[in-house]
């Protein structure tokens, strides 16, 4: 798994960094260096660094998400590897997923699962052909597809939803399947994640 994380993933500090380094491009002034938040500038770059580094080369953060992975599928030999990156993008995280399955999987077979509201609530599947509205040749046109980027979670219908979409079968290995993630960080990844796990704890008479 590829992370792809806004700035405010970090905190309110972070929105504030871009937030200047974008003033300060407008004004054609030099980015700012305060090394206090970020490692470099995050403007008009993809860093592939969250939190500090460890002795074996990965991150803090990409060790936590293999960690919690393993911890919420209860499976602590999961194999499981991560690249976290920040992004110059205020709210949103996503993730580009490649997950090799036991059982046979077929990227048709994953569609339906994602198409399920009983199976997977909170979940909106965000795929399939659609017209291509930017070119005009109709060879190009056949294949256009529907995908979600961060500026979707706006919407308030998904705004306390997983977006997943470009559900593909990876070429080179069987049984495994590529997607993309969508997903207000603060809400989803937060907040609104808090109440719902709760509720479902509730529901479950654990709580």
């Amino acid at each position: 798994m590829s992370t792809y994380q806004s700035v405010s993933g970090h905190s309110g500090a972070g929105i504030d960094i871009l937030n200047d380094e974008i003033k300060q491009y407008l004004l054609n002034e030099p980015l700012g260096d305060n090394h206090s938040v970020f490692p470099r500038p995050v403007l008009f770059k993809c860093i592939p660094h969250i939190d500090s580094f460890t002795a074996s080369g990965y991150t803090r953060e990409e060790l936590k998400m293999v960690n919690e992975t393993r911890k919420i599928f209860g499976e602590p030999n999961l194999l499981f590897c991560s690249t976290t990156i920040r992004v110059p993008v205020m709210v949103g995280h996503s993730e580009s997923v490649n997950t090799e399955f036991m059982e046979p999987m077929r990227a048709e077979k994953a569609i339906e699962i994602l198409s399920n509201p009983m199976l997977l609530s909170g979940v909106v599947l965000v795929d399939g052909l659609k017209a291509n509205e930017y070119t005009t040749s109709p060879s190009i046109d056949a294949y256009e597809r529907n995908y979600t980027v961060t500026s979707d979670i706006k919407k308030d219908e998904w705004k306390d939803l997983v977006l997943v979409g470009r559900v593909r079968d990876d070429m080179t290995a069987p049984n495994t399947i590529n997607l993309w993630c969508v997903s207000d960080n603060l809400r989803k990844g937060a907040a609104t994640n808090a109440v719902q796990i709760s509720e479902g704890l509730i529901d479950r008479g654990l709580l």
